[in-house]
């Protein structure tokens, strides 16, 4: 262990994930009865005191895990999503993703692991910067977000020189999870009834709904 995240002799980082879903759980349901006692029909305030108080905990060490998607991370937003909006737990997680209209949790860890080797190389640390041109050679969970977004090594490198690079990547991977839930939920039934407005949940206009300054 060092600087709080574990490491393995393998270079996995297995270990840690299961230690960030751990302290995660712990507070899952306190923060869910607190959000369910203050704020029982504000969805908007109740997915911020996640992002908050649960997933902020949760991008520690991101710069070294982020390139790869954990369902064992993903698995708590899903489970606090269904809580907050009362559904059944067996409800399918594409319905629950799609309704409440969120990303998944590694397409932040990776952006901020992108941001994380632009600032390297852009400093003076010749040893850092080393190992993160290493990894951008070798690292297989690296290359294979890369692979995934439709970027070469070549593409990546032309892609780089733009001011917006990492928003671009990051949009390619929002836009490949929906259409992959939106494949998976084509001929359901939920694709037949599937309202045009929002949910009366995420509607301004529910008189449950409430902004608080």
């Amino acid at each position: 262990k060092y600087l709080g995240f574990l490491f393995r002799l393998s270079g996995k980082t297995n270990t840690h994930i299961k230690a960030l879903k751990s302290e995660a759980v712990k507070k899952l349901g306190r923060v869910w009865g607190m959000a369910e006692r203050l704020f029982p029909g504000n969805f908007k305030i109740r997915m911020h005191m996640y992002d908050s108080l649960i997933a902020s905990g949760m991008m520690y060490g991101s710069e070294i895990y982020g390139w790869k998607r954990y369902d064992e991370i993903e698995s708590v937003q899903r489970k606090y999503v269904k809580w907050t909006l009362g559904v059944d737990g067996r409800t399918k997680n594409e319905i629950i993703m799609e309704e409440a209209n969120r990303l998944p949790h590694c397409a932040n860890t990776a952006k901020r692991a992108m941001k994380f080797e632009e600032k390297s190389l852009m400093g003076n640390n010749e040893i850092l910067q080393d190992c993160v041109k290493w990894n951008r050679k070798y690292h297989l969970e690296r290359r294979g977000f890369i692979q995934g977004i439709g970027w070469g090594q070549e593409f990546e490198e032309m892609m780089r020189g733009q001011p917006n690079w990492i928003e671009d990547a990051i949009k390619i991977t929002t836009d490949n999870y929906y259409q992959n839930i939106y494949n998976k939920l084509r001929g359901s039934t939920y694709e037949r009834l599937r309202p045009i407005q929002l949910p009366h949940y995420l509607d301004k206009n529910n008189p449950k709904y409430k902004i608080i300054a």
